[in-house]
């Protein structure tokens, strides 16, 4: 997984919603060479983009029923076409941690009850 390592930010931050990579380790013992597959796409491909995504996922479903599949973004403003686009093609999906962290009411309290702890 060394691509991933390079594309993740090096260190967390949580004022820009950034996570860093972190090594894991499957808990499935099957090894499927097609696991990880990149597609890229120019910032003007959104539509392409999402398109790309619905027919990924639809083929998954197709090929596993009762399976799960996560997708993951690199940037927020992926996501508003991906999720208009599942939507037009009839796919159910969840929407996880698609708020900044800096919005979370928790967050902006850890922070105020740290730099208040910072003070002192």
């Amino acid at each position: 997984m060394l691509f991933f390592s390079k594309i993740f930010p090096e260190n967390n931050d949580v004022h820009q919603g950034a996570i860093s990579y972190a090594n894991s380790q499957s808990s499935s013992n099957e090894e499927d060479k097609n696991a990880i597959v990149f597609y890229p796409f120019a910032a003007e491909q959104l539509l392409l983009e999402a398109k790309t995504v619905s027919k990924i996922v639809s083929n998954f479903f197709a090929n596993n029923k009762g399976g799960t599949i996560a997708v993951l973004v690199r940037a927020r403003s992926h996501l508003e076409s991906i999720a208009q686009q599942l939507k037009d093609d009839n796919i159910d999906f969840e929407s996880v941690e698609i708020t900044k962290l800096q919005n979370h009411l928790l967050t902006r309290d850890l922070f105020h009850s740290l730099s208040v702890i910072a003070l002192r």
